[in-house]
Protein backbone atom coordinates (compact mmCIF):
# COMPACT_ATOMS: atom_id res chain seq x y z
CA UNK A 1 0.00 0.00 0.00
CA UNK A 2 1.16 3.37 -1.14
CA UNK A 3 0.80 5.96 1.63
CA UNK A 4 -0.49 9.50 0.53
CA UNK A 5 1.72 12.22 0.85
CA UNK A 6 0.11 15.75 1.85
CA UNK A 7 0.97 18.70 0.30
CA UNK A 8 1.00 21.91 1.87
CA UNK A 9 -1.02 24.57 -0.61
CA UNK A 10 -1.17 28.21 0.05
CA UNK A 11 -4.64 29.47 -0.73
CA UNK A 12 -5.04 33.21 -1.63
CA UNK A 13 -8.25 35.63 -2.19
CA UNK A 14 -8.82 35.64 -6.19
CA UNK A 15 -8.99 38.73 -8.18
CA UNK A 16 -12.49 40.41 -7.93
CA UNK A 17 -12.55 40.18 -11.66
CA UNK A 18 -11.05 37.00 -12.69
CA UNK A 19 -11.34 34.25 -9.66
CA UNK A 20 -8.37 32.26 -11.18
CA UNK A 21 -6.13 34.63 -10.70
CA UNK A 22 -4.49 35.70 -7.37
CA UNK A 23 -5.60 39.18 -6.12
CA UNK A 24 -3.00 41.88 -7.01
CA UNK A 25 -2.07 42.70 -3.46
CA UNK A 26 -0.79 39.05 -2.29
CA UNK A 27 0.77 38.09 -5.82
CA UNK A 28 4.38 38.96 -4.78
CA UNK A 29 3.43 36.84 -1.77
CA UNK A 30 2.71 33.65 -3.74
CA UNK A 31 5.54 33.95 -5.74
CA UNK A 32 7.64 33.64 -3.02
CA UNK A 33 6.15 30.68 -1.76
CA UNK A 34 6.18 28.87 -5.40
CA UNK A 35 9.60 30.15 -5.38
CA UNK A 36 10.48 28.34 -2.08
CA UNK A 37 8.64 25.01 -3.78
CA UNK A 38 4.87 25.72 -2.24
CA UNK A 39 1.98 25.22 -4.57
CA UNK A 40 -0.60 28.16 -4.38
CA UNK A 41 -4.22 28.83 -5.51
CA UNK A 42 -6.90 31.40 -5.22
CA UNK A 43 -10.38 31.08 -4.21
CA UNK A 44 -13.09 33.56 -4.58
CA UNK A 45 -14.09 35.06 -1.15
CA UNK A 46 -17.78 35.97 -3.20
CA UNK A 47 -18.38 32.43 -3.72
CA UNK A 48 -17.91 31.57 -0.38
CA UNK A 49 -21.33 30.28 1.00
CA UNK A 50 -22.56 28.84 -2.61
CA UNK A 51 -23.16 25.50 -3.14
CA UNK A 52 -19.51 25.73 -5.51
CA UNK A 53 -16.99 28.27 -4.33
CA UNK A 54 -14.43 29.17 -6.76
CA UNK A 55 -10.92 27.62 -6.39
CA UNK A 56 -8.12 27.36 -9.13
CA UNK A 57 -6.49 25.30 -9.78
CA UNK A 58 -8.86 22.62 -7.48
CA UNK A 59 -7.66 21.63 -4.48
CA UNK A 60 -6.17 18.21 -4.34
CA UNK A 61 -7.56 15.44 -1.93
CA UNK A 62 -5.81 15.34 1.83
CA UNK A 63 -3.88 18.56 0.91
CA UNK A 64 -3.33 20.86 3.63
CA UNK A 65 -4.18 24.18 2.92
CA UNK A 66 -3.01 27.65 4.58
CA UNK A 67 -5.48 30.51 3.88
CA UNK A 68 -3.12 33.74 3.54
CA UNK A 69 -5.43 36.67 2.86
CA UNK A 70 -8.28 39.15 4.06
CA UNK A 71 -9.58 38.54 7.87
CA UNK A 72 -12.48 36.93 7.37
CA UNK A 73 -15.81 37.30 9.80
CA UNK A 74 -16.30 33.85 11.43
CA UNK A 75 -19.01 32.65 9.73
CA UNK A 76 -17.17 33.81 5.98
CA UNK A 77 -14.53 31.26 7.59
CA UNK A 78 -16.62 28.59 8.27
CA UNK A 79 -17.66 29.12 4.68
CA UNK A 80 -13.82 28.98 3.86
CA UNK A 81 -13.55 25.57 5.48
CA UNK A 82 -16.42 24.28 4.10
CA UNK A 83 -15.53 25.38 0.91
CA UNK A 84 -11.90 23.38 1.40
CA UNK A 85 -13.68 20.37 3.22
CA UNK A 86 -15.86 20.18 0.51
CA UNK A 87 -12.89 19.16 -1.57
CA UNK A 88 -11.50 16.83 0.61
CA UNK A 89 -8.55 19.17 1.50
CA UNK A 90 -8.13 20.18 5.21
CA UNK A 91 -7.33 23.30 6.27
CA UNK A 92 -4.24 23.99 8.05
CA UNK A 93 -6.28 26.41 11.14
CA UNK A 94 -9.78 24.81 12.60
CA UNK A 95 -12.55 26.81 13.02
CA UNK A 96 -11.94 26.70 16.50
CA UNK A 97 -8.35 27.73 16.07
CA UNK A 98 -9.31 30.83 14.03
CA UNK A 99 -11.84 31.77 16.83
CA UNK A 100 -9.12 31.65 19.57
CA UNK A 101 -7.18 34.02 17.59
CA UNK A 102 -9.63 36.23 15.54
CA UNK A 103 -11.03 38.24 18.76
CA UNK A 104 -8.66 40.12 20.86
CA UNK A 105 -10.42 38.87 24.03
CA UNK A 106 -9.62 35.41 23.18
CA UNK A 107 -5.66 35.92 22.63
CA UNK A 108 -4.98 38.37 25.21
CA UNK A 109 -5.10 36.53 28.10
CA UNK A 110 -2.75 34.68 26.88
CA UNK A 111 0.17 37.26 25.91
CA UNK A 112 -1.16 39.88 28.77
CA UNK A 113 2.04 40.39 30.05
CA UNK A 114 3.49 40.78 26.73
CA UNK A 115 1.17 43.71 24.97
CA UNK A 116 -0.11 46.85 26.22
CA UNK A 117 -2.84 46.91 29.05
CA UNK A 118 -6.04 46.46 27.75
CA UNK A 119 -9.67 46.58 29.18
CA UNK A 120 -13.02 45.13 27.02
CA UNK A 121 -16.37 46.81 27.31
CA UNK A 122 -20.06 46.15 26.04
CA UNK A 123 -20.81 49.27 23.13
CA UNK A 124 -23.91 49.71 25.21
CA UNK A 125 -21.55 50.82 28.57
CA UNK A 126 -20.85 54.41 29.54
CA UNK A 127 -17.53 54.45 27.99
CA UNK A 128 -16.39 58.07 28.56
CA UNK A 129 -16.96 56.65 32.38
CA UNK A 130 -14.92 54.09 32.30
CA UNK A 131 -11.79 55.94 30.50
CA UNK A 132 -11.77 58.69 32.90
CA UNK A 133 -11.58 55.85 35.75
CA UNK A 134 -8.58 54.13 33.57
CA UNK A 135 -6.68 57.43 34.10
CA UNK A 136 -4.27 56.70 30.79
CA UNK A 137 -2.49 59.75 28.85
CA UNK A 138 -3.96 58.09 25.87
CA UNK A 139 -6.27 55.31 24.65
CA UNK A 140 -6.04 53.07 21.34
CA UNK A 141 -9.70 52.35 20.02
CA UNK A 142 -10.84 49.06 18.35
CA UNK A 143 -13.49 46.54 18.46
CA UNK A 144 -12.64 42.64 18.78
CA UNK A 145 -11.02 42.45 15.66
CA UNK A 146 -10.36 45.76 13.95
CA UNK A 147 -9.51 49.71 14.03
CA UNK A 148 -10.23 52.43 12.64
CA UNK A 149 -7.31 53.69 10.13
CA UNK A 150 -9.23 56.58 7.95
CA UNK A 151 -9.99 60.23 9.46
CA UNK A 152 -9.26 60.47 13.26
CA UNK A 153 -7.51 57.15 13.52
CA UNK A 154 -8.29 55.28 16.84
CA UNK A 155 -6.08 56.74 19.04
CA UNK A 156 -7.24 59.64 21.10
CA UNK A 157 -6.45 61.54 24.34
CA UNK A 158 -9.87 62.45 25.65
CA UNK A 159 -12.36 60.17 27.12
CA UNK A 160 -14.66 62.43 25.43
CA UNK A 161 -13.84 61.51 21.97
CA UNK A 162 -14.54 57.65 22.32
CA UNK A 163 -18.40 58.76 21.18
CA UNK A 164 -17.15 60.18 17.50
CA UNK A 165 -14.98 56.43 17.35
CA UNK A 166 -17.66 54.28 18.51
CA UNK A 167 -19.56 56.25 16.04
CA UNK A 168 -17.48 56.00 13.08
CA UNK A 169 -16.89 52.23 13.33
CA UNK A 170 -19.87 50.93 11.96
CA UNK A 171 -19.94 53.69 9.54
CA UNK A 172 -16.70 52.73 7.73
CA UNK A 173 -16.24 49.14 9.24
CA UNK A 174 -20.10 48.12 8.38
CA UNK A 175 -20.84 46.96 12.07
CA UNK A 176 -18.50 46.64 15.57
CA UNK A 177 -17.39 42.80 16.05
CA UNK A 178 -17.93 41.61 19.87
CA UNK A 179 -17.33 44.87 22.18
CA UNK A 180 -14.89 47.88 22.46
CA UNK A 181 -11.09 47.40 23.40
CA UNK A 182 -9.71 50.08 24.85
CA UNK A 183 -5.66 49.25 24.90
CA UNK A 184 -3.33 51.47 26.78
CA UNK A 185 -1.06 53.40 24.32
CA UNK A 186 2.74 52.81 24.69
CA UNK A 187 5.71 54.10 22.81
CA UNK A 188 8.22 51.46 21.91
CA UNK A 189 11.41 51.91 21.20
CA UNK A 190 12.54 50.52 17.44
Amino acid sequence: MNAVKCIMIFLFPSDYFNSRKIDEIYVEQAESLKNAGFKTAAISLESLGSNSPKISPPLPQNSEIVYRGWMLSPSEYQHLVNAVESTEAFPFTSQDEYLLTHYLPNWYPAIADLTPATKIYSIDGDLESELIALGWERFFIKDYVKSLKNLSGSIIEHPSEIRAIVAQMPKFRGTIEGGICVRQLEDFVV
